[in-house]
C-alpha cells in the first residue's frame, strides 16, 4: 500500500523512525561508540570534510602513495572512510534519466532557485511538528544562521543537479574468456583449463570429458550474473548528501541530548546561533509530541518540495515539461532520499503518485505555527536583497508568489500584515502582470527550442546567472557548508563580512535580476512584433517590413543585454578578501 494511502496512525508511527546509519556515526562523532571508546570528535569530523573537499578537486589523490593527502586520509577512522566511499548504486536507478534531469537544471536553474526559495522553503515551514520546530526561532536574536541554511539549501540543489554532481561509476567487466575458463574448471576440475591467447586450453592429464552444452550454458549463465559489473554511485553531489545525511544526525543528537551541550556558567547575550540555541535549552525533545528530529516523515515530505513541487510550480510560471522529463526529476530525487536514508518505500518516481504523497503528508501535518511565520518572514527578507527595487518589485512580490506556488495552505505560515497586503486588489494585480510576464517568456522559450541554436542564446545567460548568485552566497559567509558544531557554543569555521560589503553585494544582487528582466523585455517586445510582421504580410504587406525591422532590433536588444551587459555585471561581484570580518571563530 502507498504511503499516500496511510492512516493518521501509521503516518504518526512513521514519526519515530529516523537513521540507524547516520545515528551511529554522530555517537563516534560526540565520543559516545557503542563499544565505548573515544571517536574523532568535531574536529576531526570537520578536518575529514576538507580531505573528502580536496578529493572531490582532485580524485588521483588517494593513489598518491607517501603523499600529505594520503597520510591524513590513511589516519581517519574506517567507518568514515566508508560512509563516504562511493556505494553501490540500487538496481531500479536509470543513469539516463539522471542526466535528463541535470539537463532539466542546466537550462532552468535560475527558475528553479527562484521555485526553491518562494515555493520548496515555505511548504517546509508548514510543517509545524516538524521542519520549523527544529530552529526555536522565537529564541533567535539573530537571523544570519538562518540565512545561511537557506543559502545552503540552494548550494545542495546545485550541487545534486549539477551535470556530474551524481556521478555513476562502473566497474570492470571481466573478459568473456575468463568466463569460459571459470566455468569448464567448475564443470571438469581435472581438467585444469587455462587461458591461452584469446582461447582456452585444457592441461589436464586425465581425459577430456563430456560436457553437454545445455550445461555449459546454464553454467556460463551463472558466472555471467555472478561476474555482471556493478555499478556505484559517487562525485561532489553524492558528497553532499551525506554530509547533509551526517548533519541531520547531529542535529538530532543535539536536540535529544541538550545537557552534553549547556554552557558553563551563565550566558553572556543573546544566542548568536542555532547551535546556541540548543546549547541553552534546558529541556529534552518533546519526542512524543514532535516525533524524532529529522524524522521518516519529515524527510519524504522535504525530499518532495524539491522533486515534486519544483517542476510542478516550474509549470505554474509557464515551463513545458514532458512527463518523461518530470519523471527523471522525481527519479533524481528519489535516489538522492536513498542516498540521504529516506527509507525506500516512502519514496517514488510516479508524477501522480508524487502529488498523492505530498498532499497526504501535507494534510497530517500542516499547521499554522510562531515558528513557521518567523522562518517565512526571514525567508521574505533574504528573497528582497535579490529582487529588483523599482516600483517596489522586491517587496511587494514575494507574498504573492508564495501563495501561487504553495497553495491556500501557504496563508498558514504568512503574517497577518504580509498577508493582509499579498491580497490587496493592487498587489494581486501586480502579480498577475509579473506572472503573466513569466508565462510569455516562458511560452517564448519553449518555442524557440524548434530552432536550433537559438535556445542556448537565451539560457546561457541566465544559467550563468544562477551560478554567479550562488557563488555570491559563498562568498558572503566564508563559512564551509555542512560543518558540525565544534563545541558547544558555536558553529564554525563561520566568517562574515562588514556591513558596507554586504550592502554592496545585495545592490549587485538586485542589479543582476534588474538587468535579467530588462533582457527579457525587448525578447518579450521582439516576439510580438514577430508575430504581427507575420500577420501584415497577409494584409498589409508595405507595413510588414517596417514592424520585422523594429522586431529585429529588439531581439538585437536582447542578445545584447544578455551576452555583453549582463557578463560585465556578473563580473562585478564584489569580493570578499578585502572586506573586514565582523566574526571570527571562538
Amino acid at each position: 500500500m502507498s504511503i499516500a494511502d496511510w492512516s493518521d496512525e501509521q503516518l504518526k508511527a512513521l514519526r519515530q523512525r529516523a537513521d540507524p546509519v547516520g545515528d551511529n556515526l554522530t555517537s563516534i562523532l560526540y565520543n559516545k561508540t557503542p563499544e565505548g571508546g573515544t571517536g574523532v570528535g568535531r574536529h576531526g569530523y570537520n578536518h575529514f570534510l576538507h580531505l573528502t573537499d580536496k578529493l572531490e578537486e582532485a580524485p588521483e589523490l588517494i593513489l598518491a602513495g607517501g603523499s600529505e593527502f594520503s597520510r591524513q586520509w590513511d589516519a581517519m577512522p574506517p567507518v568514515f572512510k566508508e560512509y563516504f566511499a562511493p556505494m553501490e548504486l540500487p538496481k531500479w536507478v536509470d543513469p539516463a534519466k539522471l542526466a535528463v534531469a541535470s539537463r532539466m537544471w542546466e537550462d532552468d536553474s535560475l527558475g528553479m532557485l527562484v521555485v526553491l526559495f518562494l515555493g520548496s522553503l515555505p511548504a517546509c515551514y508548514l510543517m509545524a511538528r516538524g521542519i520549523p520546530a527544529l530552529y526555536q526561532t522565537d529564541k533567535l536574536a539573530n537571523r544570519r544562521y538562518i540565512s545561511q541554511r537557506i543559502y545552503e539549501t540552494g548550494l545542495m540543489l546545485d550541487t545534486v543537479m549539477d551535470l556530474g554532481g551524481l556521478l555513476v561509476l562502473k566497474d570492470a567487466d571481466l573478459p568473456a574468456v575468463d568466463d569460459l575458463i571459470k566455468a569448464l574448471n567448475d564443470l571438469d576440475p581435472t581438467g585444469k583449463w587455462i587461458r591461452e591467447g584469446r582461447s582456452a586450453r585444457r592441461s589436464g592429464a586425465t581425459p577430456p570429458v563430456a560436457i553437454p552444452p545445455d550445461l555449459l550454458a546454464r553454467n556460463m549463465a551463472t558466472v555471467d550474473e555472478s561476474n555482471e559489473p556493478r555499478s556505484f554511485l559517487g562525485g561532489p553531489g553524492y558528497i553532499t548528501i551525506k554530509k547533509v545525511r551526517l548533519l541531520h544526525a547531529s542535529m538530532r543528537y543535539m536536540l535529544q541530548n541538550p545537557g552534553l551541550f549547556r554552557p558553563v556558567g551563565p550566558p553572556s547575550g543573546p544566542p548568536m546561533n542555532l547551535a546556541e540555541v540548543h546549547a541553552r535549552r534546558a529541556e529534552a525533545w518533546d519526542k512524543e509530541t514532535l516525533g524524532l528530529p529529522v524524522n521518516q516523515e519529515d524527510l519524504a515530505y522535504t525530499l518532495l518540495t524539491f522533486g515534486y513541487l519544483i517542476p510542478a510550480g516550474m509549470e505554474k510560471w509557464g515551463w513545458k515539461y514532458t512527463p518523461e522529463e518530470k519523471h527523471a526529476f522525481l527519479h533524481l530525487w528519489r535516489l538522492t532520499g536513498h542516498v540521504l536514508g529516506v527509507e525506500d518505500g516512502l519514496m517514488t518516481d510516479d508524477w501522480d503518485e508524487a502529488r498523492r504523497i505530498y498532499e497526504r503528508i501535507q494534510r497530517h501535518q500542516s499547521a499554522p505555527s510562531k515558528d513557521g511565520v518567523e522562518l517565512t518572514n526571514t525567508l521574505i527578507e533574504f528573497i528582497e536583497d535579490y529582487l529588483p527595487t523599482f516600483f517596489g518589485l522586491n517587496e511587494k512580490l514575494p507574498a504573492p508568489a508564495i501563495r501561487d506556488l504553495v497553495g491556500p495552505e501557504a496563508d498558514k505560515v504568512l503574517a497577518e500584515p504580509v498577508l493582509r497586503a499579498a491580497k490587496s486588489p493592487l498587489r494581486r494585480l501586480l502579480w498577475w502582470s509579473f506572472r503573466t510576464v513569466l508565462r510569455m517568456f516562458n511560452w517564448i522559450r519553449h518555442c524557440l527550442k524548434a530552432v536550433p541554436g537559438l535556445t542556448g542564446m537565451f539560457s546561457d545567460p541566465i544559467h550563468k546567472v544562477a551560478e554567479e548568485l550562488i557563488e555570491s552566497c559563498r562568498g558572503a559567509y566564508r563559512r564551509e557548508p555542512f560543518f558540525l558544531p565544534v563545541s558547544q557554543t558555536s558553529w564554525v569555521p563561520q566568517f562574515g563580512a562588514g556591513p558596507e560589503f554586504l550592502e554592496t553585494l545585495v545592490k549587485w544582487r538586485q542589479s543582476v535580476f534588474k538587468w535579467v528582466l530588462i533582457s527579457v523585455v525587448p525578447l518579450m517586445i521582439g516576439t510580438i512584433g514577430g508575430c504581427a510582421t507575420i500577420w501584415l504580410l497577409l494584409v498589409q504587406f508595405q507595413r510588414a517590413w517596417i514592424v520585422g525591422l523594429v522586431s529585429v532590433a529588439f531581439f538585437g536588444l536582447s542578445l545584447l543585454s544578455l551576452h555583453v551587459v549582463l557578463p560585465r555585471v556578473l563580473a562585478e561581484r564584489p569580493s570578499i578578501k578585502d572586506a573586514s570580518p565582523i566574526e571570527t571563530p571562538r
